[in-house]
């Protein structure tokens, strides 16, 4: 009788369940502290830092051509004036000078006092190839939403881009900005693939591979019994005499049209600088 009470007696189900989860519990509360110490912290996005750019009188600002960045200038002589709506290059020896607001049919307009002046670009550039009205917007960075203007003259119709401040890892990036449109934002880098989201092969199911070993064993089976019967009734019947000719169904080729040769259409280079408004430019 005294042994039986000294045997360990089994709990009860609903106990158990009880004593289990309560040590689930326990062993959870002491290692979270640990496990939320583990956990990374949210990853913050730090805008790019913008570095000053050339800050003396004749700096113009940056240009991206031909998917290269430029350093532009204003030409020997010349220092950047800017003031208002509107900016461009004047001589050294002016503390100020008029800007031309407007451009058609190949003559620049200023405005004055009380009327305004029309200047032919050929004449006033000396050049004759110089003849084409041109705009440059200048912005401080990107993003800015009031560039300055630039009235010039070039050899064809462009519109010009240029940018005083931009971002370090702008000279490594080619051009993602129009030249005839104004930026809306700095370029950014795309994400990388993350090689944990790829999808593993499963492993191969084992009855797969029975059907592999017991597929070909049964085919061979098969083939025998076939051959046999057909062997079998070959010798029961009666060879019969041949007559006639077999004649020859002319084979059919795969009518295939003729492809009509495409000649690759050339895309000539637009060779157009705005040179006219007395910049100059240093390639990086």
């Amino acid at each position: 009788m005294l042994s039986w009470f000294l045997r360990p007696q089994p709990l009860p189900t609903d106990a158990l369940k009880m004593t289990i989860n309560l040590s689930i519990a326990i062993v959870c509360s002491m290692l979270w502290p640990y496990l939320s110490m583990a956990v990374p912290a949210d990853p913050t996005v730090t805008s790019p830092a913008i570095l000053p750019r050339q800050a003396d009188s004749d700096f113009v600002g940056w240009l991206s051509y031909d998917n290269t960045w430029s350093s532009v200038a204003c030409k020997s002589g010349l220092t950047w004036y800017q003031e208002g709506d509107y900016a461009q290059c004047c001589p050294d020896t002016e503390t100020k000078c008029n800007a031309p607001t407007a451009c058609a049919d190949g003559s620049q307009i200023y405005p004055l006092a009380t009327t305004t002046i029309t200047t032919a670009c050929a004449l006033n550039y000396k050049n004759e190839a110089l003849s084409i009205c041109n705009s440059v917007f200048i912005y401080e960075s990107f993003g800015d939403p009031n560039p300055k203007t630039d009235i010039v003259c070039g050899k064809s119709s462009v519109n010009w881009t240029y940018y005083r401040q931009i971002p370090s890892t702008a000279t490594s990036q080619s051009d993602s900005q129009s030249q005839s449109s104004s930026p809306t934002s700095a370029p950014t880098q795309t994400e990388s693939p993350d090689p944990q989201s790829q999808e593993h092969p499963s492993k191969t199911p084992k009855t797969w591979i029975i059907g592999i070993v017991v597929g070909p064993l049964a085919g061979i089976s098969l083939a025998v019994v076939l051959l046999f019967c057909l062997f079998r009734r070959n010798r029961q019947s009666p060879h019969l005499p041949r007559s006639g000719s077999a004649t020859m169904v002319p084979s059919q080729r795969d009518a295939k049209p003729h492809g009509m040769a495409q000649g690759t259409p050339y895309v000539g280079h637009q060779d157009s600088s705005p040179t006219g408004g007395g910049h100059t430019y240093h390639r990086q």
